[in-house]
């Protein structure tokens, strides 16, 4: 038993090799050009999303804090002491 499964193992690694000889080498080294280049562009895409957020902190850092918007609200007590659910949604367009 221990002989065939060695037999066994012995013909999938050839087998395994002839068929790595055959991976078209032009697609291969065309799929690594192109991975290749998408890391470049990743990278360099990361690089200035860095530059810009330190820039962006920076700018934050310095600047100073919005003013406070003053909101005066005043209440004007209606004539009519009762109003209806329907007189609200009139005055409310």
């Amino acid at each position: 038993m221990g002989k065939a499964l060695r037999l066994s193992a012995i013909v999938c690694g050839v087998l395994v090799l002839a068929a790595c000889d055959t991976i078209p080498r032009e697609a291969l080294n065309a799929y690594v050009s192109a991975f290749d280049e998408a890391r470049a562009s990743g990278e360099a895409l990361t690089t200035d999303f860095i530059a810009a957020r330190a820039e962006s902190d920076r700018r934050d850092a310095t600047a100073a804090p919005p003013a406070p918007v003053a909101i005066l609200l005043t209440y004007v007590p209606p004539a009519e002491a009762q109003q209806t659910a329907t007189d609200v949604r009139l005055m409310a367009w």
